[in-house]
Protein backbone atom coordinates (compact mmCIF):
# COMPACT_ATOMS: atom_id res chain seq x y z
CA UNK A 1 0.00 0.00 0.00
CA UNK A 2 1.42 3.36 -0.94
CA UNK A 3 1.90 6.05 1.66
CA UNK A 4 -0.90 8.18 0.17
CA UNK A 5 -3.40 5.34 0.50
CA UNK A 6 -2.87 5.29 4.27
CA UNK A 7 -3.83 8.96 4.58
CA UNK A 8 -7.45 9.91 4.10
CA UNK A 9 -7.94 13.52 2.95
CA UNK A 10 -11.34 14.11 1.49
CA UNK A 11 -11.60 16.97 -0.96
CA UNK A 12 -14.40 18.75 -2.79
CA UNK A 13 -13.58 16.48 -5.74
CA UNK A 14 -13.81 13.24 -3.76
CA UNK A 15 -17.08 14.39 -2.20
CA UNK A 16 -18.43 15.36 -5.63
CA UNK A 17 -17.57 11.90 -6.98
CA UNK A 18 -19.50 10.27 -4.16
CA UNK A 19 -22.47 12.63 -4.45
CA UNK A 20 -22.81 12.12 -8.20
CA UNK A 21 -22.48 8.34 -7.88
CA UNK A 22 -25.09 8.18 -5.15
CA UNK A 23 -27.40 10.53 -7.05
CA UNK A 24 -27.28 8.00 -9.90
CA UNK A 25 -28.07 5.19 -7.45
CA UNK A 26 -24.87 3.26 -8.17
CA UNK A 27 -22.80 1.20 -5.78
CA UNK A 28 -19.01 1.50 -5.85
CA UNK A 29 -18.80 -1.92 -7.49
CA UNK A 30 -21.34 -1.08 -10.20
CA UNK A 31 -19.51 2.14 -11.00
CA UNK A 32 -16.21 0.25 -11.17
CA UNK A 33 -17.80 -2.15 -13.66
CA UNK A 34 -19.09 0.75 -15.79
CA UNK A 35 -15.68 2.41 -15.74
CA UNK A 36 -13.92 -0.91 -16.37
CA UNK A 37 -11.52 -0.38 -13.49
CA UNK A 38 -11.05 -2.03 -10.11
CA UNK A 39 -13.43 -1.44 -7.24
CA UNK A 40 -10.41 -0.54 -5.10
CA UNK A 41 -9.42 2.29 -7.42
CA UNK A 42 -12.93 3.77 -7.35
CA UNK A 43 -12.97 3.52 -3.56
CA UNK A 44 -9.56 5.22 -3.27
CA UNK A 45 -10.72 8.18 -5.36
CA UNK A 46 -14.01 8.62 -3.53
CA UNK A 47 -12.69 8.12 -0.02
CA UNK A 48 -9.82 10.62 -0.36
CA UNK A 49 -7.08 8.00 -0.32
CA UNK A 50 -5.53 9.16 -3.59
CA UNK A 51 -5.14 12.27 -5.69
CA UNK A 52 -7.86 12.41 -8.35
CA UNK A 53 -6.39 12.91 -11.83
CA UNK A 54 -8.37 14.67 -14.57
CA UNK A 55 -8.34 11.46 -16.63
CA UNK A 56 -10.23 9.69 -13.86
CA UNK A 57 -12.87 12.43 -13.73
CA UNK A 58 -13.33 12.26 -17.50
CA UNK A 59 -13.79 8.47 -17.36
CA UNK A 60 -16.16 8.84 -14.39
CA UNK A 61 -18.32 11.38 -16.23
CA UNK A 62 -18.44 9.19 -19.33
CA UNK A 63 -19.56 6.18 -17.28
CA UNK A 64 -22.39 8.19 -15.72
CA UNK A 65 -23.24 9.96 -18.99
CA UNK A 66 -22.58 13.37 -17.39
CA UNK A 67 -20.99 16.49 -18.85
CA UNK A 68 -18.11 18.59 -17.63
CA UNK A 69 -20.72 21.25 -16.78
CA UNK A 70 -22.44 18.73 -14.47
CA UNK A 71 -19.10 18.22 -12.74
CA UNK A 72 -18.45 21.96 -12.32
CA UNK A 73 -21.99 22.49 -11.03
CA UNK A 74 -21.49 19.79 -8.40
CA UNK A 75 -18.22 21.37 -7.28
CA UNK A 76 -19.62 24.89 -7.15
CA UNK A 77 -22.84 24.22 -5.27
CA UNK A 78 -23.41 27.24 -3.12
CA UNK A 79 -25.79 25.60 -0.63
CA UNK A 80 -23.49 24.79 2.29
CA UNK A 81 -26.19 22.64 3.88
CA UNK A 82 -26.33 20.33 0.87
CA UNK A 83 -23.71 17.95 2.22
CA UNK A 84 -25.13 18.18 5.72
CA UNK A 85 -28.59 17.21 4.49
CA UNK A 86 -27.15 14.18 2.70
CA UNK A 87 -25.24 13.11 5.81
CA UNK A 88 -28.43 13.44 7.91
CA UNK A 89 -30.34 11.31 5.41
CA UNK A 90 -27.59 8.70 5.50
CA UNK A 91 -27.70 8.59 9.29
CA UNK A 92 -31.48 8.20 9.28
CA UNK A 93 -31.30 5.49 6.62
CA UNK A 94 -28.85 3.51 8.77
CA UNK A 95 -30.54 4.13 12.12
CA UNK A 96 -31.83 1.04 13.85
CA UNK A 97 -35.66 0.95 13.86
CA UNK A 98 -35.97 1.19 17.64
CA UNK A 99 -34.27 4.62 17.59
CA UNK A 100 -36.10 6.00 14.57
CA UNK A 101 -39.10 7.22 16.55
CA UNK A 102 -36.85 9.15 18.96
CA UNK A 103 -35.09 10.77 16.01
CA UNK A 104 -38.45 11.76 14.54
CA UNK A 105 -39.56 13.32 17.84
CA UNK A 106 -36.32 15.30 18.05
CA UNK A 107 -36.59 16.60 14.50
CA UNK A 108 -40.24 17.64 14.88
CA UNK A 109 -39.34 19.78 17.91
CA UNK A 110 -36.93 21.91 15.88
Amino acid sequence: MSKRNKIVETSPESEALKALRQKDGLSLRKLADLMEISFTRVHQMESGRDVIPKEYIVKFLEALDLSWQDWIFQLEKRDKNYGLRDRCHELLDNLEPSKLEKAYELITRL
